[in-house]
């Protein structure tokens, strides 16, 4: 593994232990619902579509499931929602 990414891995790693207030940064509209941050897309819009984890083993992991294209760690959902 190169050192490139084991620098990227400890930050995913990071941000994972700060979920809830990562997603709430980047994705102000979604609402807490158990141990998910819910909304609508990548853009923001209100429904039920995109969770991302808050805590737990997959802390941190997102999945838009209307597009099955759109899913990884913080740092990808981070890259996703500011057009990176």
């Amino acid at each position: 593994m190169s050192t490139v990414n084991l620098n990227i891995s400890n930050y995913a790693s990071m941000l994972a232990s700060r979920a809830e207030e990562v997603a709430r940064l980047l994705l102000p509209n979604g609402k807490k619902k158990g141990v998910e941050w819910v909304v609508g897309d990548i853009s923001g819009a209100s429904g039920n579509s995109l969770c991302v984890c808050l805590n737990g083993e997959k802390a941190g992991i997102f999945c838009a499931f209307a597009s099955s294209e759109h899913s990884g760690d913080l740092i990808e959902l981070w890259r996703l929602t500011k057009n990176l």
